[in-house]
């Protein structure tokens, strides 16, 4: 994981993301961001009406899913998550351009309380590459 100012997508530099977790090398990478400085976040009044937001690139070729997933984990460390498809972002497919993907919230699944939301993760399985920008929460209704 490293920053790079190669054509990022909002401001000056992007996220670049290249991981290869075999089972006999690595057990999990992840990385996590809080929105209000580690303080638990209730996020049950927005969860009809939001979504993770972020814009994504391939350094070459084309996808339909990247081995990545979004997640929200609570301070008991369950979590919510959803796979990286491009079903969340327009034209269905990812690419070499930035996209910007749109994961509602009420698409994410599992056990975590939302009432008690301690950060938002990414999660990387397999093997990839990608480029990342501009992560955010927005409001979608």
């Amino acid at each position: 994981i490293h920053t790079t100012e190669e054509n990022p997508s909002e401001g000056a530099i992007a996220l670049q993301l290249r991981w290869d977790l075999r089972p006999e090398t690595c057990y999990e990478a992840a990385m996590g961001v809080s929105w209000d400085r580690w303080h638990p976040v209730d996020m049950t009044p927005i969860v009809e009406r939001s979504a993770v937001q972020f814009d994504v690139r391939l350094p070459s070729g084309t996808a339909t899913e990247i081995p990545l997933r979004v997640a929200l984990e609570d301070y008991n460390r369950q979590r919510s998550t959803a796979s990286l498809r491009a079903v969340y972002t327009p034209g269905g497919q990812f690419g070499t351009d930035w996209r910007t993907v749109t994961i509602p919230v009420t698409d994410l699944k599992g056990n975590a309380d939302l009432r008690n939301v301690k950060h938002l993760v990414l999660f990387l399985d397999g093997a990839g590459e990608l480029f990342i920008d501009d992560v955010r929460l927005v409001e979608t209704g």
